[in-house]
């Protein structure tokens, strides 16, 4: 049903576009006339977003040692909850 009202609206855009006082109204039309005319612009991807890095540990030793190679303290790595309780 809406395709009988599709020039109709179309020309209104564009009778928008050329007098509306608005600049915002104007921009508005133009931006939706040539999203129709051409298709929409892509999306920006941040590909740096989705980068899947997998890291593989073989050993509980082996990551205690990433872990201070990255500046984890110690004391944090050598702590357990057992110890806390007297």
């Amino acid at each position: 049903m809406a395709v009988e009202y599709a020039e109709e609206a179309f020309l209104g855009m564009v009778h928008l576009m050329r007098t509306a006082q608005s600049e915002m109204v104007r921009l508005a039309a133009m931006d939706k006339i040539l999203d129709r005319t051409f298709g929409k612009a892509p999306q920006h991807i941040d590909i740096a977003a989705i980068k899947h890095t997998e890291i593989v540990y073989r050993s509980a030793a082996e990551i205690r040692q990433a872990l201070l190679d990255r500046g984890v303290p110690r004391v944090l790595l050598d702590y357990s909850p057992s110890s806390d309780r007297t």
